[in-house]
């Protein structure tokens, strides 16, 4: 499936019931299908008090993240296969946490809860030079840049230099768990992202937490502008919409993109 480029396997587990530990050691077989690799896998399973449940795998087997474009092929595949109702609003765990999801406008629209950590201006020293970036950690750990105003202005937007900058930064030790690296640009009506993902150690199509944490970041500096639209790589917009609460804190916010079925394939298991 695609959640907005950013391509996933997608595998109802509600039928094999096979445990996250058997996933991680066939996760080769998950991510590379006759020769084509996606960017993660996206394992349903039954739940008790919510729709379903998502274990989400990176292709080097890390797992315990939010994806946010994986949740919503999730929520497109549960459709599709018609084990919840379209037209009511679907409530699915993943990660250790609640979110919950609808379709409009053949759109789906994921909700999610107020960001865990943030750590706006947060300066980061590699090779004597300094970055300064937004950590934001939305079930998933982010460090947004503006590229106008950092040291990757040096470089061409799409350079393979800033690529090489961003896997660096992606392990420095003041990230604890390692951090997906976006960065940004202004271009007319929207931004242009690039997100250099953990576990995918490379630019994905797309990132769904990537989009929500750089929207985040665009708001603090530009507060007029939400909802905010952000295209990446795969050139299939995403859109993300702040909600505040009395404080003008966030309260949550939607993850707006299109999500849909690719392919079908057999993974045969010796």
């Amino acid at each position: 499936m695609s959640g907005a480029g950013n391509i996933f396997s997608v595998i109802d587990n509600r039928k094999y019931k096979r445990s996250l530990q058997w996933f991680k050691d066939h996760i080769e077989l998950m991510t590379v299908i006759n020769n084509q690799k996606c960017e993660g896998v996206m394992i349903i399973n039954e739940s008790s008090d919510t729709d379903f449940e998502v274990w989400f795998l990176n292709p080097d087997s890390s797992s315990g993240m939010m994806c946010g474009n994986g949740g919503r092929c999730a929520v497109e595949f549960a459709f599709r296969n018609k084990f919840i109702d379209k037209t009511k609003d679907v409530n699915f765990k993943m990660a250790d946490e609640f979110y919950s999801a609808n379709i409009k406008d053949n759109l789906i629209e994921l909700l999610l809860p107020s960001p865990i950590d943030i750590e706006f201006n947060k300066k980061i020293t590699m090779n004597d030079i300094d970055f300064y970036g937004d950590y934001i950690n939305i079930n998933s750990d982010h460090y947004v840049i503006n590229y106008d105003n950092s040291y990757f202005a040096h470089f061409d937007f799409y350079s393979d230099e800033i690529v090489k900058i961003a896997a660096e930064l992606r392990h420095h030790t003041e990230f604890a768990r390692g951090a997906n690296i976006n960065y940004y640009k202004k271009n007319y009506e929207y931004y242009l992202i690039r997100t250099f993902e953990r576990g995918v150690e490379s630019i994905t199509g797309a990132c769904g937490t990537g989009a929500c944490a750089t929207a985040i970041s665009i708001n603090r500096t530009h507060p007029a502008q939400n909802p905010i639209k952000l295209m990446p790589p795969s050139g299939e917009m995403l859109i993300v919409e702040l909600i505040f609460d009395s404080q003008d804190k966030i309260k949550n916010f939607k993850l707006i993109g299109p999500a849909k079925k690719v392919d079908s394939k057999v993974i045969k298991v010796e």
